[in-house]
């Protein structure tokens, strides 16, 4: 009898250990786990660029969006029907470039506007001679942050175009286990 109880709890075991096994090659699908992990974390968050713009003059905490904080600098464009203001963008991946003269693209908005849109240096729709002045004390907008699946940064909106299936916005909860040595200046996390 006992001999009949090893033999099934041996059974059981081998039976166990190969479900196990058999389960974490199926569920990693040629990726390691954590990459499986970070890639289901931040493709889970890619509703955001359909639902909402990617630059807004303030974020509020009803949602964990990533947002690069940018410095508001005035502008020689101001009257009672526009009040043009410019920003700074990074180009690439460093958050810590950002309101800096090195490393950014100057987009101007107007601040009237309820819902404002962003407008590259040049643009048509920009009035004639606009410059970028000084640095307005205390005033902050925002732009969305795309992440690669790793929790990497990929860039800013709309300095860089996200690749799709490669690139997201990400929330602040996902991007704290995935990347815990980001870089978080000048992010910020809101909806």
């Amino acid at each position: 009898m006992e001999q009949a109880q090893s033999t099934n709890s041996t059974e059981q075991r081998r039976r166990l250990l190969k479900g196990a096994l058999g389960a974490s090659t199926v569920m990693g699908m040629g990726y390691s786990s954590a990459a499986l992990a970070s890639f289901q974390c931040i493709t889970s968050t890619t509703p955001y660029p359909s639902s909402g713009p990617g630059f807004k003059k303030s974020i509020n905490t009803t949602s964990n969006w990533a947002w690069l904080k940018l410095q508001v600098f005035s502008t020689n464009k101001s009257n009672s029907t526009n009040s043009w203001k410019a920003v700074k963008i990074p180009n690439g991946t460093d958050p810590t470039v950002a309101n800096g003269d090195a490393g950014t693209s100057v987009y101007f908005f107007d601040n009237l506007a309820t819902t404002p849109l962003l407008y590259a240096a040049g643009s048509r729709s920009l009035p004639s001679g606009i410059k970028v002045s000084s640095a307005e004390s205390g005033n902050y907008v925002y732009v969305i942050v795309y992440f690669k699946v790793d929790g990497s940064i990929a860039g800013f909106f709309p300095t860089y175009t996200p690749i799709t299936g490669s690139d997201y916005p990400a929330q602040g909860s996902c991007l704290t286990s995935l990347n815990p040595n980001l870089v978080q200046t000048n992010i910020f996390y809101g909806g």
